[in-house]
């Protein structure tokens, strides 16, 4: 786990767990203007690395098939308010994401398939 000082919090980077996941997408469904209860889409992604500002989650990011099926991730939310905070944040996603690349992108389909059942699992066992 990677921690930054921000001006006023400690901001903790840490992977993300299957007891991370609830709160994960409640997040993601606040973002989306959604109810919290809602099931989540094939943008929620699999989620792999969180930030959190003392014990409250702030973001995430998640890896997800692009449109032209090469893996990639998204953020969520996209920025964080701290300036210096989203550098560091969107430098160590980037870090993880190369390191592990060739761990988690083997087969596009099998990917695709643990997307789906992630969603599954999620939309079925948290509602």
């Amino acid at each position: 786990m990677k921690q930054t000082q921000s001006d006023k919090a400690i901001l903790h980077i840490q992977e993300v767990y299957a007891s991370d996941m609830t709160q994960l997408k409640s997040f993601f469904n606040v973002l989306q203007d959604q109810s919290q209860e809602m099931p989540v889409n094939e943008t929620f992604g699999i989620p792999f690395l969180q930030i959190k500002e003392e014990e409250k989650l702030i973001g995430f990011a998640s890896l997800i098939l692009d449109e032209n099926d090469k893996a990639d991730y998204v953020l969520y939310p996209k920025n964080l308010t701290n300036d210096k905070d989203d550098q560091q944040w969107k430098e160590k996603v980037d870090n993880v994401f190369r390191e592990k690349q060739l761990t988690f992108f083997k087969d596009k389909d099998a990917f695709q398939k643990g997307i789906m059942r992630l969603l599954n699992w999620l939309n079925h066992s948290y509602n």
